[in-house]
């Protein structure tokens, strides 16, 4: 009975000694973990709305390979999977209307709704606007959002069609479907392009960063933001795209009509969809030619002229270089790379250019190797190229220090065809890969 009663006294002790805490400190309790904060108290700290907008760039995906399932590439003529994942699985035929794959709609609704959440809520930002420069800070970064949310829409457009714009609306997840809001019908094809571009244009304006290079003056931290430059380019992109004959006037989608009975695609040809296009594409040439900060990369042999080997391949490994205009600083291309590599290269040997791939690359010469294939698939052998596919060489291909007996429809090729395709007895030329560099 004493223990029993001592435990009481002590509890009651603590209660107390806890109450008057409490009472000396009122807002002890009134505290909001950091995953419960308002939309108000994140738009209000500095920190979490940079976070913000970092998880909006988060929406842009890596493309072009198997191993984070993106089919561009990998259902190209160009390329062939043989293992595991979507793409395999469809060149095995394992593929039906109800597979669902590649489903890209709700992620990049997703992404657009969190950057025009950004935009409706980061003026005013009480820590960024303590700074000298924050009213300049803020008008960037929302710059910087609707850049994301214009090449989301891009994305959607360039895999679905006509697509619904939002705007700056934000729709409430929890609304029931019969709520008008969850009914906006899709807008044209030519209207998704206005509105993209109209974006772009305005986020262009408030954008004072240019481009980002390897070289004097780069900030580190602001390394695959957006810029006036990426702006052009993606709206030079979207404008060929939308002069195309494919949604420049194709009969084929003369039927494609919303509920109400709109057309979503313009029947009649618009010549000057094409002049819009040159002219953004002579935007981007232009800015290149005049700042020095965007342009073809070139590595030089010793007698001065271009090395066109290095000069290909070397674009790909050396990073922010002068030809880059959008990447991310995290991405998936180590499994890329692997994806790629033989086996006998600690690869898994699952995606290969395609024998016509192959053959579209020219001889050394200037001449194309095949002008075609006959109805049984044996290729047309252009004999001015020199090209042949019998008996083997020894031969030295550019980047390499020593001869090999080469197979002979390998040799005398494009420097580009030695920076791209693997063949038997070739290097493995990525040197600062873990994967080290091996003879094929």
């Amino acid at each position: 009975m004493k223990t029993v009663f001592k435990n009481i006294i002590y509890s009651t002790l603590i209660t107390a000694l806890f109450t008057f805490h409490i009472s000396c400190s009122k807002d002890y309790l009134d505290q909001v973990p950091d995953d419960r904060l308002s939309l108000e108290e994140v738009f209000n700290r500095r920190d979490l709305s940079e976070k913000w907008l970092a998880n909006t760039y988060s929406y842009i995906r890596d493309e072009a390979h198997r191993t984070n399932d993106t089919p561009w590439d990998v259902l190209s003529d160009d390329n062939d999977v043989s293992q595991r994942n979507n793409p395999f699985r469809v060149n095995l035929g394992n593929w039906n209307a109800s597979s669902n794959y590649w489903n890209f709609w709700e992620h990049y609704y997703k992404g657009i709704r969190t950057a025009t959440t950004f935009i409706n809520n980061i003026e005013g930002n009480k820590q960024i606007l303590e700074d000298r420069e924050g009213q300049n800070f803020i008008k960037r970064r929302k710059a910087e959002a609707r850049f994301l949310r214009a090449f989301f829409y891009a994305e959607l457009l360039k895999q679905y069609g006509p697509v619904i714009l939002l705007g700056d609306q934000e729709i409430d997840p929890d609304l029931p479907l019969t709520d008008p809001a969850m009914q906006i019908p899709r807008s044209s094809y030519d209207e998704c392009v206005d509105y993209i571009v109209s974006e772009l244009n305005q986020a262009e304006t408030d954008l004072d960063i240019e481009h980002y290079y390897s070289g004097d003056n780069v900030l580190e931290n602001d390394m695959g933001r957006a810029s006036k430059v990426l702006c052009r380019a993606i709206k030079s992109k979207l404008l060929l795209y939308a002069a195309s004959p494919l949604f420049n006037g194709n009969p084929d989608f003369n039927g494609v009509l919303n509920k109400d009975g709109k057309a979503l695609f313009n029947p009649t040809s618009d010549n000057n969809k094409w002049k819009k296009a040159a002219d953004a594409a002579k935007t981007i040439i232009d800015y290149a030619e005049s700042s020095g900060k965007l342009g073809l990369y070139k590595k030089t042999k010793s007698d001065g002229s271009i090395d066109g080997f290095l000069s290909y391949r070397d674009v790909f490994l050396d990073s922010w270089n002068i030809e880059w205009i959008l990447a991310r600083n995290s991405n998936n291309l180590g499994s890329y790379q692997r994806s790629c590599t033989p086996r006998l290269a600690s690869g898994y040997a699952s995606m290969g250019p395609t024998q016509q791939l192959i053959d579209t690359y020219r001889m050394a010469n200037g001449e194309s190797p095949i002008t075609g294939y006959a109805s049984d698939g044996s290729p047309k052998i252009n004999t001015a190229s020199g090209y042949t596919e019998s008996g083997f060489s020894t031969f030295t291909p550019p980047g390499a220090t020593r001869s090999k007996s080469t197979f002979n429809m390998y040799i005398n090729r494009e420097p580009r065809f030695y920076a791209a395709i693997t063949y038997s007895g070739s290097d493995w030329i990525n040197t600062t890969s873990s994967l080290g560099v091996r003879e094929i």
